[in-house]
């Protein structure tokens, strides 16, 4: 397999975002949950559909002035049933993008 890792493609990543209303109606879904870009995202469509990534634990080097340096975020997606009812066909409450802080029950909510 020949992989061209020119730096054209480390900073033209394919756009998830971009790509998921057209996933999500393909497979008449609500919630489309990925990970593993280093780009961690939260998103709400004018459908109510929703696109969550939660990117990586992996530290990242971030070029941001408000973050300069190593950054990390463990990020996860967290669903929300009805209580009691974590089986029902009705689906879901919520769902969230958290930042993981190291002790159960211990987070925050992910801000872009």
């Amino acid at each position: 397999m020949n992989v061209n890792w020119g730096v054209s493609s480390i900073f033209n990543r394919p756009s998830f975002v971009r790509r998921a209303p057209e996933i999500l109606d393909k497979h008449n879904a609500q919630v489309l949950i990925m990970g593993h870009n280093h780009q961690a995202t939260h998103r709400s469509f004018h459908n109510g559909k929703q696109y969550i990534n939660t990117g990586t634990w992996t530290d990242v080097t971030s070029f941001d002035p408000g973050s300069l340096g190593r950054l990390s975020k463990p990020t996860y997606a967290y669903i929300e049933y009805p209580e009691g009812d974590e089986t029902s066909s009705r689906g879901f409450t919520n769902v969230f993008l958290r930042i993981c802080r190291g002790k159960h029950h211990d987070w925050k909510e992910f801000e872009l």
